[in-house]
């Protein structure tokens, strides 16, 4: 019998592992994929640049994130995206700038974002203001806060990029952070988003899988139940006809929450765990990318980060590989909440279509016939994917208290010998590489309790 089983070898599992290790711990590493990363994964493109299929930026404050790349000698660039961005709305023509309108529509947002702020800070003090902003969606909020169409247009698309989330599922609290972040004077998520990792951030997991001991990581091994039995914990594993089964004295399960459920767990997962897990269920984000030879757009003065309403792909950004040479130019889309959904079962060649009839309403003609044909495509389907089933992170539903649910959830259940390492639970930086590194490196602590 070993010490720990870590289901998952995403950035939280990993680094849950190498901190076990750390601590004496003999570990096993169950991944259900080929690969390490998780939510971390990257395409190669031919020229030797990179496309992030899944998470791509790391921000100004993420210590782990930037202190780990340092330690395994990955550079961070920026992206081309702060060098300004436009705001396409369909009807509404094109607005670009540092900030996404000017004039009455500029003040119009920003008397927003101060309704936002002032809402919560009245939260922090009265319980009756904190429900009425945690129960309202961004949907009603909008209605009833904001008269312009497009300004309420632009807020709800500034929600659906960082909640992967439609305006009419999510709390409206969440805009408050949102809108900090777009309406920042150095332009769109400037603190948080500010860096990429050159040659892309997997090279985080496979490095933190490298300096696992040899024997500790096993790919290719699905997780089907876990096993509470005469003090210990046995994980069932691989293919159901024959199965394996590794026994520990605890179990580490470092998967998205969508996937916790899912598993086959006896005893069963306690009452308060099982009620707080279906209080978050998955947000949904298909992520696509076109490639060209080169970045045209940028000659025609153009940012390549274009924030609009425009369906299925709401958002584009420019994620060209900066290398020391000229290369690829690499448009990245994103479609997000029932929209991700449609597309998902809709098939690659249909997705491919549709972003290179969203590259054209965004950039214009001009641009995408200078584009021409693209030479590649690749695509990360988070919601068909089966071992994520969804997105970046979990849906903060109106009348939720996320901090509340992921307290309790952070928490180990059946006498510590089970407990969940995820940047889903992070308070400080859900659904980013940061709270994953962080999430998985408490575990050590939360075990020994």
């Amino acid at each position: 019998m070993i010490d720990v089983v870590v289901v998952g070898a995403g950035l939280a599992g990993l680094a849950a592992a190498e901190a076990l290790v750390r601590d004496g711990a003999e570990v096993a590493v169950l991944e259900a994929r080929d690969r390490v990363g998780g939510r971390v994964h990257d395409a190669a493109l031919p020229d030797g640049g990179w496309v992030e299929l899944g998470a791509q930026w790391v921000g100004t404050e993420h210590a782990r994130v930037l202190g780990l790349a340092r330690e395994l000698g990955v550079a961070t660039v920026a992206g081309h995206h702060r060098d300004g961005w436009a705001v396409e709305q369909r009807g509404g023509g094109l607005f670009r700038g540092r900030r996404p309108f000017d004039g009455a529509r500029g003040e119009a947002l920003q008397a927003a974002a101060r309704l936002l702020a002032d809402s919560a800070e009245a939260a922090t003090r009265d319980p009756v203001a904190a429900a009425a902003l945690r129960d309202a969606t961004v949907a009603s909020w909008t209605t009833a806060h904001v008269e312009d169409p497009l300004v309420r247009g632009f807020l709800h698309q500034a929600l659906a990029n960082e909640a992967s989330a439609d305006p009419g599922e999510v709390s409206a609290a969440l805009l408050v952070d949102v809108l900090d972040g777009y309406l920042d004077g150095d332009g769109p998520l400037a603190d948080v988003e500010a860096f990429r990792l050159r040659g892309g951030p997997q090279q985080l997991a496979t490095g933190l899988a490298g300096r696992l001991p040899p024997g500790t990581l096993h790919l290719g091994q699905p997780v089907r139940a876990v096993r509470l039995r005469d003090g210990a914990v046995e994980v069932v594993s691989g293919d159901p006809a024959r199965p394996d089964v590794t026994t520990a004295g605890a179990v580490v399960l470092a998967v998205p929450l969508s996937l916790v459920v899912r598993l086959h767990l006896d005893p069963p997962l306690p009452g308060p765990v099982d009620a707080a897990l279906q209080r978050l269920p998955m947000a949904s984000v298909v992520k696509a990318a076109l490639v060209w030879e080169r970045p045209v757009w940028r000659e025609h003065d153009r940012s390549g980060l274009v924030v609009g309403d425009g369906e299925p792909w709401c958002t584009f950004v420019d994620s060209s590989p900066a290398t020391d040479r000229p290369g690829a130019g690499v448009l990245t889309g994103f479609a997000v909440g029932a929209q991700a959904r449609r597309l998902s079962g809709a098939g690659p060649d249909a997705r491919r279509a549709a972003l290179l009839a969203g590259v054209r309403r965004a950039l214009g003609d001009a641009v995408a016939d200078a584009l021409g044909e693209p030479v590649g495509y690749v695509e990360g389907d988070w919601v068909g994917e089966e071992w994520t089933r969804g997105g970046y992170g979990p849906l903060v539903l109106p009348g939720t208290d996320p901090v509340a649910l992921a307290t309790l959830l952070r928490e180990p259940w059946h006498d510590g010998r089970v407990v969940l390492a995820s940047a889903d639970l992070d308070e400080e930086w859900p659904s980013y590489m940061e709270g994953a590194l962080r999430q998985g490196s408490a575990v050590v602590t939360r075990l020994a309790r």
